[in-house]
């Protein structure tokens, strides 16, 4: 799991330098680009009552990632 946190660590690190070095480009042109990296996180939390019986469901994203590299799940 530790190498999967480097990997994170690395890509936010290269897109902060991406952006950084189309500021400084972006001063010496007369062009002129925005970026807006963005990111999203999936995880379900709540509760399902169905004829009385009551299930809580709690799938953090690091389940959910967990269930993507098993092949257990699908995503695109």
């Amino acid at each position: 799991m530790r190498w999967k946190n480097r990997v994170l660590e690395v890509t936010f690190v290269l897109l902060a330098a991406a952006t950084a070095s189309l500021a400084a480009d972006a001063e010496s042109s007369k062009w002129q680009f925005d970026v807006f990296p963005y990111g999203w996180v999936a995880g379900n939390y709540g509760t399902v009552t169905v004829k009385g019986d009551t299930a809580h469901i709690n799938v953090t994203p690091s389940d959910l990632y967990g269930l993507l590299e098993d092949g257990k799940a699908f995503a695109g």
